[in-house]
């Protein structure tokens, strides 16, 4: 069920004769429908894998579908739980919002992560990113999304201050050593959306 208030959230463009899909995220579902459908209309689509299914099964065989509603500050990591969860067959590139296929890989990412090392992060600015928590296996892919750390703890059985500390490893502390915890990294949502955002390429 969807809000008649909301227009932002996840959606996906299915091909009817095969259900493969692609899945993205719109500030306005109405404007996002038009943009790809005029996109593949004049073959200039940014998924070569969908322009050519929609050149070769023509437009009636493809359905715009609005899968769920969510406030726009969480579009990109619901879509990358999304993206995570169905593989699309259309998505060039499996991390949410990056527009030309480009996708980091761990080693990139390690070096972005290791860019940060050394700088002191100040607590003041650490606080602003605390409420939320990632959890994240060790293909940086995402699992869970949790409204703080405590719930995140209490839903995995993970020790907090454990938890807290692969987070503060993310976001560059230099005081923490700890990668994991209960096998699995952890990241501030706000540093995770940070990644997300230097790892897309405009």
């Amino acid at each position: 069920m969807h809000s008649e208030e909301m227009n932002s959230g996840i959606y996906k463009i299915e091909n009817t004769i095969n259900n493969k899909i692609y899945i993205g995220s719109a500030i306005n579902f109405k404007n996002r429908e038009w943009h790809h459908f005029s996109e593949l209309k004049f073959n200039k689509h940014h998924s070569i894998h969908l322009q050519r299914s929609y050149n070769k099964y023509n437009k009636e065989n493809f359905e715009f579908i609005r899968l769920m509603d969510c406030p726009i500050d969480e579009l990109l990591m619901t879509e990358q739980i999304f993206i995570n969860a169905f593989n699309p067959e259309y998505n060039i590139c499996k991390i949410a919002a990056s527009r030309l296929g480009h996708k980091c890989n761990n080693s990139t990412k390690e070096k972005m992560r290791q860019a940060n090392l050394g700088k002191k992060i100040p607590e003041k600015t650490l606080n602003k990113i605390r409420k939320g928590v990632v959890q994240l296996d060790k293909n940086n892919n995402v699992i869970n999304i949790f409204k703080d750390s405590k719930i995140a703890s209490n839903t995995l059985n993970i020790n907090r201050s454990d938890i807290c500390s692969c987070c503060r490893y993310e976001a560059g502390s230099i005081k923490e050593v700890r990668k994991t915890a209960g096998g699995y990294r952890f990241m501030f949502k706000k540093q995770y959306e940070l990644m997300i955002k230097e790892s897309t390429y405009e």
